[in-house]
């Protein structure tokens, strides 16, 4: 029984550690202070509370461990992937009232048209969500891409260009196929 407790024990201690192992991914963070920090890189965890309290997590090159608070961080990579602070103004659906607020995005598409993603992302249930930004390269304005009824907002970034705009009518187009709509808009522009 203590040889079969053990070995049970041992598993526990075995997966826990490896789960917290495969949160880091080699990255850098630049503080508001002007600092690049490199290592390993532990991004925040997300949810309501998380969002406002976590810190990203950096094991240096130099062996040492440094907390950053969100606040204090300017941009970061983690998981092959560079996040960017970005102020985004966020129209709240039926009410009519824009809410700004400071989020990390990864840019996917640049162009004319640009395509942004923010990460919600759960450490304890591996649940990975991203939501799409729109804008215009010559603005500063984000426009959130909500899955039903993105159509009409990604038409007003198209108007005129005929075929976009037909794939989209046509069903050809999906939400998860938004970056390769984008790219393929932002390529008939040239």
């Amino acid at each position: 029984m203590k040889t079969l407790t053990a070995l049970l024990f041992s598993f526990l201690l075995i997966g826990s550690v490896y789960s917290q192992e495969s949160e880091f991914s080699a990255g850098y963070v630049v503080t508001t202070a002007g600092d690049t920090l490199k290592g390993n890189v532990r991004d925040r965890k997300y949810g309501f509370q998380d969002e406002l309290i976590n810190k990203l997590t950096v094991r240096m090159e130099n062996g040492k461990v440094k907390r950053v608070k969100k606040k204090n961080v300017v941009a970061y990579s983690w998981g092959g992937e560079e996040f960017e602070r970005m102020k985004v103004s966020t129209e709240i659906p039926f009410v009519k009232i824009d809410v700004s607020s400071e989020q990390f995005m990864v840019q996917v598409v640049d162009g004319s048209v640009e395509l942004y993603k923010h990460y919600f992302n759960d450490f304890d249930n591996h649940i990975i969500e991203s939501i799409f930004y729109i804008k215009d390269k010559n603005t500063d304005n984000f426009k959130r891409i909500p899955v039903i009824g993105y159509k009409p907002i990604i038409r007003k970034y198209f108007l005129g260009k005929n075929q976009i705009t037909e794939k989209l009518d046509n069903g050809r187009y999906r939400y998860g196929d938004i970056p390769d709509l984008i790219r393929e808009g932002n390529s008939e522009s040239r």
